[in-house]
């Protein structure tokens, strides 16, 4: 059985993807992710990176913590997971534990490849 080609894919169509890096006045690092398909650009948030508020977002890649294009942010480990129930994204939770920039961070999110949110927490 062969593999089933989306529209855009059967003509040809090239589906691009692209970030951009920005810098906040409070010295954050903010990323927007772009893709353009069929000469529509769609654009939304990346990566955030704000130590001073204390707040970082990144993508679970093994144990790393990726930029949505897939730059290097800080390491991650999982502490727990456990169970979701009638979650359309996801079969689990975790409970993950970060390193950015030398600093502790905690947060939960939906495992491998997935969007996690991270908070600044003081250092075990």
């Amino acid at each position: 059985m062969g593999r089933r080609l989306g529209r855009a894919q059967a003509r040809g169509d090239a589906v691009r993807t692209s970030s951009e890096l920005h810098s906040a006045p409070n010295g954050a690092r903010v990323e927007t992710g772009t893709v353009t398909h069929e000469g529509r650009a769609y654009t939304a948030l990346g990566s955030v990176v704000d130590h001073e508020s204390g707040y970082v977002v990144g993508y679970v890649k093994g144990a790393t913590l990726t930029s949505w294009e897939g730059a290097t942010i800080g390491t991650v480990r999982e502490v727990s997971r456990w169970p979701l129930h009638n979650s359309g994204f996801s079969t689990s939770m975790h409970s993950y534990r970060a390193t950015i920039d030398g600093r502790s961070y905690h947060g939960r999110g939906m495992g491998e490849g997935m969007l996690l949110r991270l908070r600044a927490c003081t250092p075990r």
